[in-house]
């Protein structure tokens, strides 16, 4: 090859390395400022975004909060509603403050005090709009009689637990959720349709997650939701009426009654429920206690299957047997020589020969049943 075509040559390909040195330096000019640009254009959108405010979202909390010490945990609360959970966490971490403001105890004082120093004529129609300021951040009034008793739990951030959640973990809050729409009010056992709901959910977990990390907190809130249709007995009297309460050797309406069509209801509606059996057959033989025209306490026939050191291991005893299918439902808080004794029990009778009889039936099926004759609502005495 001659000398000046390699020269030429040389020449050609400087010329073509500076060319795409200077293209390169260019395009990564445009990159900086199209970057530049975005985040100022990003930095101005975001000023431009309308910040929070509880004050104009929530006017009428605002003015009952103010100066009290919960009014910044309730805004904070609401604020982290507002910036939207995109997380099982920040799912849980929302539903965990909700829980923590109930706890402390102080927003529902302020609110219910709030509620009783209003001008009674109107306090109805204005609490209307408290209402819906509590909804759209989890929380609801519970009325008896028409009258405010409590600030409770609601459903709320479905779309968020739909997409966010774990099924156990879903199930849980669900749980959780029907636990609290079941409690409060001035007669807690005259409605138990919240508790059946309750139950339900609690059977569904328990089957399916059996090994969930909260099970403890599952069994206790279904048989403390359970325990309205088992743990319950008809009080006769003069009266033809046929009341029923709930727990112990109770003969007080209030705040214990219950009424017999809640448990024809849970029948009718979990057919399916492993607990159908126990509450049928409990259904058609309730246990009873007899009081004279006066109110006294007459004395009752106790089939005693257990005796146990605490009123936890009594409860824990009975929801082992109704998880077994038996329908042994009571545990009671007996005197005995003055001191105090705990025992599960199949049924109670004023009629001797008819606690005979029942203590023949669990006899087939637990060992060591014996009958004690109890007096005073719940003092056991020699028969």
């Amino acid at each position: 090859m001659k000398k000046t075509n390699i020269l030429l040559l040389v020449a050609l390909l400087f010329a073509l390395a500076c060319g795409n040195n200077s293209s390169s330096r260019e395009s990564e000019n445009e990159s900086e400022t199209g970057a530049a640009a975005t985040e100022i254009e990003g930095s101005k959108a975001a000023d431009d975004a309308p910040t929070f405010s509880f004050e104009k979202e929530f006017p009428e909390l605002t003015k009952i909060l103010a100066g009290k010490t919960s009014l910044a945990g309730v805004k904070n609360y609401a604020e982290m509603i507002a910036k939207k959970a995109n997380s099982e966490a920040g799912v849980l971490k929302i539903m965990d403050t909700r829980k923590q403001i109930l706890e402390a105890g102080e927003f529902q004082k302020v609110l219910s005090d709030y509620y009783y120093n209003y001008d009674e004529q109107k306090v109805y129609d204005y609490w209307q709009l408290i209402d819906k300021e509590l909804f759209k951040i989890g929380f609801q009034s519970v009325y008896a009689e028409g009258m405010l008793q409590d600030i409770a739990l609601h459903s709320f951030l479905k779309a968020e637990s739909d997409k966010y959640l774990k099924e156990e973990t879903k199930l849980y809050l669900e749980l959780k959720d029907a636990e609290a729409n079941s409690r409060g009010g001035e007669y807690p056992y005259m409605g138990l349709g919240a508790y059946g709901k309750t139950v339900e959910k609690g059977e569904i977990l328990l089957k399916k997650y059996p090994a969930h990390k909260n099970i403890a907190d599952i069994e206790a809130i279904t048989y403390a939701s359970l325990f309205p249709y088992v743990d319950y007995h008809r009080v006769a009297s003069s009266v033809d009426y046929k009341e029923y309460c709930v727990g112990g050797f109770v003969s007080d309406i209030y705040p214990s009654g219950t009424e017999i069509s809640n448990h024809d209801a849970f029948l009718e509606t979990y057919k399916n429920s492993k607990f159908h059996q126990v509450v049928k057959r409990i259904r058609e033989n309730p246990s009873v206690i007899a009081v004279g025209k006066n109110g006294e306490f007459k004395p009752v026939y106790l089939v005693v299957t257990d005796v146990v050191t605490s009123h936890k291991a009594a409860e824990k005893k009975v929801w082992k047997y109704l998880n077994e299918g038996l329908d042994i439902p009571h545990a009671l808080l007996l005197t005995e020589n003055g001191k105090e004794m705990f025992v599960v029990a199949y049924r109670f009778f004023p009629d001797k020969e008819k606690a005979a009889k029942a203590l023949a039936q669990i006899s087939a099926k637990v060992a060591n049943a014996k009958i004690l004759k109890i007096v005073n609502y719940g003092t056991v005495v020699a028969d």
